[in-house]
């Protein structure tokens, strides 16, 4: 459902930013695409149609708002009172459209450079607009996101401003809708009358669920099991004149899991790890 929410932020020469904030609980892995339409206003100069490097839009994600989290940050462009067009009111320029790899590949490039998980580490992605930048913080995960914050923050020193921020449809797209397999089997049988062999085994791969399962509740992990019971008689290696009975029973039961992500780190892949 489509939903819009305006934010009016007044900042006096010092102040840093304001933001609004929501607790949730989502699992972000599954989706490549994150998007939301912007639209924002200068109210002390109602003409102002420029892009304002010094007045940034971000959006941080993450298990808490100080420590643990992502964020993405965009300098805002200005729609002027006079504007009646959509690409006017909803400029391209304010557009997030971002893909959620951003933020893994700067926690993993975070990592590779050994920089410490107690400071912001700024990732910028884009050589073509050094404005925009992804930040991560501490060890925030997409698999679990319990806190996010949209927000506006002055970059530009000891001005005034006056900004009204109106923000539409945040929303996720293209889920990874890859499917997986499963399959099951039980044999058993008999060596004449010295043997009986029970053999069973079971396998599942990533992206498998059941039918009404949604994309985002398959299986995160390759796994395999299989068991062997087998009921021997080795009096039969014997004389029947001995008239013994020497029963044996061996049992071996196994398995294996292949996790798709870190254990550690639940929204890196296994395989990427640093």
């Amino acid at each position: 459902n489509e939903a819009s929410m305006t934010l009016k932020a007044k900042f006096k020469p010092g102040s840093t930013s304001k933001a609004i904030f929501k607790n949730t609980n989502l699992d972000l892995r599954r989706y490549k695409k994150l998007q939301m339409f912007v639209s924002a206003q200068d109210l002390l100069d109602r003409t102002n149609s420029q892009v304002d490097n010094g007045t940034k839009l971000f959006i941080r994600l993450g298990s808490d708002y100080t420590d643990n989290y992502y964020e993405y940050e965009i300098p805002v462009k200005y729609t002027p009172q006079s504007a009646s067009t959509e690409s006017a009111i909803w400029p391209d320029e304010n557009f997030i459209d971002l893909t959620t790899d951003l933020f893994t590949d700067a926690k993993k490039q975070r990592d590779l450079e050994s920089f410490s998980t107690l400071q912001r580490y700024a990732f910028a992605f884009d050589q073509q607009n050094p404005n925009k930048a992804v930040y991560v913080k501490g060890r925030p995960t997409l698999g679990n996101v319990s806190s996010m914050m949209i927000g506006v923050r002055n970059t530009s020193g000891a001005s005034n401003k006056e900004v009204l921020l109106w923000v539409n449809e945040l929303r996720l797209s293209e889920i990874d809708n890859d499917g997986g397999y499963a399959a099951a089997a039980n044999v058993q049988f008999n060596l004449g009358d010295f043997a009986n062999v029970q053999l069973s085994g079971s396998t599942s791969s990533v992206g498998f669920g059941a039918i009404d399962q949604g994309p985002a509740g398959r299986n995160q992990d390759e796994s395999l099991q299989y068991a062997l019971n087998a009921e021997v008689k080795l009096d039969k290696f014997l004389p029947k004149k001995w008239g013994m009975e020497v029963p044996f029973n061996f049992t071996i039961q196994e398995s294996f899991v292949d996790p798709k992500y870190n254990p550690l780190d639940n929204d890196i892949i296994f395989n990427e790890a640093p």
